[in-house]
């Protein structure tokens, strides 16, 4: 009795010590799970920019046209059925040079541009500028421009026109409702913010400070006391984020120059106290992706300064994409992604401001044989067609062009990376819950075996 007392004391011992055992492995799975699943949940996915590209590659629905044209396939998007929309056309080549992933896809279309190519109605980039007629688009031109000087061509020599020269004469010397000026410095027909910005961003990039003069002060004079541009010329008394970004980017190009300075650091601060809680910013829509993706590229102009509302922005343009690549237009709005809102979401998940955004194409001779380019985010295998031109891209002949802060903005963690598709965090979840189970599952099997043991001796001890 003594002997089988003193066993069974013992097991009782072991059987305590192997519950504390079980008891420390949960709580330090529970422990593991805590610590990790908070990084989990404030971990947004990030925005996958490879089905992003191939979404701006190949969507035929552009500006709600079904079944239209594609920048893979045809060089240009359409307002509506057989009608180029050069400017939302160019929005897409920014954000394919944005992410520099597919250039077949954006030498398809600068070369429509370049080579004045036409739409099925007969119309070429020519009829959307208005170049070399009394209605010339002084925006439009410097968009062009843009291109030309992002993609690395001379935009002095860009689909047969000096377009830096064209952008010169459409300079207002004083207001005029009938020739399409504000004011002194406003180009002609730039009836938005955007317009006057982007043609001082081209300017600049070539190095044509002295022709910029007048637009950059006419630009200047059109932000308000509280740091915001408007959307339209004249000022309606408005203060958007989008024209408050892209002007920020603008006159980030003079550094030397203390009031642009001013003017930048007044209005990016402006912008980061429009962010919603969501993470996104207002524009026509209270959370728009066009906005967000937008006060993003202007931010990087600070990106140090303001790194939590960039990654927290970035992480709102993640929960706007959707299966097919692109994105929606708002948080909240009609769901299904739009091209507009896809292109300037690219360019902000990227976030390079347009004053130094540079994809350098390769030079082309007079004619580019056919070839055949699989788009990154996926196994489809787009035909690229022949283009024609005899000129070719230079290596470079524009002022480097000098972003607000010498360093580069930071990256804001995977946001700006291609997505793989895999959430590291929720890994770390799975590998601590399997290695958790896995000991408590060791622990209780050992238990039952030397209880197995215990018990045979013990009828082995009686029936002696």
């Amino acid at each position: 009795m003594q002997d089988g007392s003193v066993i069974r004391a013992e097991f009782g011992r072991r059987r305590t010590r192997r519950s504390s055992y079980v008891v420390a492995l949960a709580l330090t799975l529970v422990t593991a799970l805590v610590a990790v699943t908070p990084a989990t949940a404030s971990a947004a996915t990030p925005p996958d920019l490879n089905a992003a590209v191939h979404y701006l590659a190949t969507t035929t629905g552009a500006s709600g046209v079904v079944n239209g044209t594609s920048l893979a396939h045809d060089g240009f998007w359409e307002a509506f059925d057989q009608f180029a929309d050069f400017g939302l056309t160019i929005d897409g080549a920014f954000a394919l040079a944005a992410t520099g992933t597919d250039n077949p896809t954006l030498q398809k279309v600068v070369g429509f541009l370049r080579d004045a190519k036409t739409d099925p109605s007969g119309n070429s980039v020519d009829d959307w500028t208005g170049i070399g007629t009394p209605f010339a688009s002084g925006g439009s031109i410097g968009k062009e421009a843009l291109l030309a000087e992002v993609t690395g061509y001379d935009p002095r020599a860009f689909g047969g026109h000096d377009l830096i020269a064209a952008l010169a004469n459409v300079i207002c010397t004083k207001a005029d409702v009938a020739t399409g000026c504000g004011g002194s410095g406003n180009y002609a027909y730039s009836t938005a913010t955007f317009s006057q910005a982007f043609g001082v961003i081209a300017a600049l990039r070539i190095g044509d400070t002295i022709g910029a003069a007048g637009p950059v002060a006419f630009l200047e004079g059109l932000q308000n006391a509280a740091g915001a541009w408007p959307s339209f010329i004249p000022a309606s008394g408005d203060s958007d984020v989008d024209s408050t970004a892209i002007a920020a980017m603008a006159l980030a190009l003079l550094p030397d120059d203390p009031a642009a300075s001013a003017a930048v650091t007044k209005g990016l601060a402006w912008i980061a106290g429009r962010q919603s809680p969501t993470g996104g910013f207002p524009g026509i829509a209270v959370d728009s992706t066009n906005s967000s993706g937008l006060a993003i590229q202007a931010l990087t102009l600070a990106g140090s300064q303001y790194r939590p509302q960039i990654a927290k922005a970035t992480a709102f343009l993640a929960a706007r994409q959707n299966g097919d690549g692109g994105f929606d237009v708002a948080a909240g709005g009609q769901p299904g992604s739009d091209a507009r809102a896809s292109a300037q979401a690219v360019g902000g998940i990227v976030g390079t401001s347009y004053g130094t955004l540079s994809d350098m194409l390769p030079p082309e001779t007079a004619t580019t044989t056919s070839t055949s380019t699989t788009i990154s985010a996926s196994t489809t295998t787009t035909a690229v067609g022949t283009s024609t031109g005899g000129e070719s891209a230079p290596t470079t002949s524009a002022a480097t062009p000098t972003a607000l802060e010498s360093e580069p903005a930071p990256a804001v963690g995977p946001a700006t990376l291609p997505a793989t598709g895999a959430d590291p965090d929720r890994l770390l979840v799975w590998v601590a819950t399997l290695l958790g189970l896995g000991a408590i599952a060791t622990v209780i099997g050992r238990r039952r075996a030397l209880s197995v043991s215990t018990s045979t001796r013990d009828r082995s001890r009686g029936r002696r």
